[in-house]
């Protein structure tokens, strides 16, 4: 006659909730190492792209490196903690880069827009108005103008797109009738040689700033001279009132940034957001399209 105790086994869910535990529990500690690894590639690239003195990258670079596996080495209890004083010491240092504004910056972003409000007449200070050859081949034209708010009629929405989904640049231009349109373009402010780059828009490596200029200029930039960019236009339905109210908005954006840096970020107007709507048909404004001389436009 056989035991029963000899036939007891352990149970199987019990050796089934340890290898499930035990798996999620290195998946946790996996995930928590490549979480700390990509935090330590982004410190390195912030130390070499974003340091100030450029024959110093490679030796902060290694500087880091040799204390981040110093930490790692060194240390057996909570090493995942102090594996995270370096990146956050990098973290700290790179939030505290301030952007400059007397920098050796390229001729077309040099001047800073400014405004003056007298009753009914706005003055805009340093408007450009560049006379463009080619794309990089201009007389740089900053000129003061002056307008009339009773004149302002309506608001028209550029949209520029170079070819990426969902991306892309948009101008906002003020209708002072008599054929004069501001408009305001928020772009990366360049120094002499200096290219846009995506990845470097993710480090402090561009400023912004806030362009008001004739319309000729940053719309016939664009589809006459630079290549590969397309040029949506809309006209909103915004009355003349609320094209005045956006268009003060504006005013007040631009007199208030400072200089800041480029990066994947909304620039927000206040009040939040302006509901103004767009018109589906504008068959007048490809008078205005031609008259200004601009080259092909996306409908």
């Amino acid at each position: 006659m056989i035991d029963s105790k000899t036939l007891e086994l352990p149970p199987a869910p019990a050796k089934r909730s340890k290898f499930l535990l035990r798996a999620c529990k290195a998946l946790a500690v996996g995930i928590m190492w490549f979480g700390l690894l990509l935090l330590n590639l982004w410190a390195v690239a912030a130390i070499y792209v974003d340091s100030r003195i450029a024959s110093m990258r490679i030796v902060f670079v290694v500087i880091y490196l040799v204390v981040e596996i110093l930490l790692l080495v060194t240390t057996r209890r909570r090493r995942g903690f102090y594996s995270l004083i370096c990146p956050c010491v990098v973290l700290v240092w790179w939030l505290s880069l301030k952007p400059v504004d007397d920098a050796n910056w390229r001729q077309d972003v040099a001047r800073r827009a400014w405004a003056e409000i007298d009753g009914d007449k706005v003055t805009i200070h340093n408007l450009r108005n560049c006379d463009y050859r080619s794309e990089v081949e201009y007389t740089n034209c900053w000129t003061d103008r002056t307008f009339s708010l009773s004149e302002l009629r309506g608001t028209d929405f550029f949209f520029i797109n170079w070819g990426v989904r969902w991306i892309g640049h948009p101008i906002v231009s003020f209708d002072f009738g008599n054929n004069q349109h501001l408009a305001f373009s928020i772009e990366a402010r360049y120094r002499p040689g200096q290219a846009y780059s995506a990845i470097l828009g993710f480090f402090r490596q561009y400023e912004l700033i806030f362009i008001a200029a004739d319309e000729r200029d940053v719309i016939r930039l664009r589809t006459n001279y630079r290549k590969n960019e397309e040029v949506y236009m809309y006209r909103t339905s915004a009355p003349a009132d609320i094209a005045r109210k956006f268009f003060l908005t504006y005013l007040a954006a631009t007199a208030g940034m400072s200089s800041q840096f480029c990066c994947p970020k909304q620039v927000w107007m206040k009040p939040r957001n302006w509901l103004i709507g767009f018109e589906t048909k504008w068959g007048s404004q490809r008078l205005r399209w031609e008259n200004k001389g601009y080259g092909s436009l996306s409908a």
